[in-house]
């Protein structure tokens, strides 16, 4: 009961214009963009899912597909911007991811059928 009181309160003082929660919630947002932008460039770039796990991405676009839902309904653009292009970048890096993974596949393992061990062919 004393949340909802503590929240009113900070919402109705004023805020000098250095301390606006706006610039905090946009450089927090950039910082997060560039951080998982960073991440799927690499994806995109070097072709390898090495030390990627397909579950960041699909966490990621699970989270901030629910976060865009709950900052409409609180009506916070600075959230729903933020998360909106965090389900792209999230795509993206599922994409790239499986792309890299079908193109790993495909290029460098085949079966072979005398000794079931995996081997790597020539290029």
């Amino acid at each position: 009961m004393a949340l909802p009181v503590v929240l009113r309160v900070a919402r109705a003082a004023p805020h000098p214009p250095i301390m606006r929660p706006e610039i905090l919630g946009w450089t927090s947002s950039l910082i997060l963009l560039a951080t998982l932008s960073a991440q799927t460039w690499k994806l995109y770039r070097t072709r390898s899912n090495e030390g990627v796990s397909k579950w960041l991405y699909l966490g990621e676009l699970a989270a901030a597909a629910g976060f865009v839902a709950y900052s409409a309904l609180l009506g916070n653009a600075v959230y729903v911007t933020t998360n909106a292009l965090g389900v792209v970048t999230s795509l993206l890096g599922l994409a790239f991811y499986v792309r890299n993974r079908h193109r790993g596949l495909a290029r460098t393992t085949r079966f072979s059928r005398g000794h079931r061990t995996w081997r790597r062919r020539a290029t």
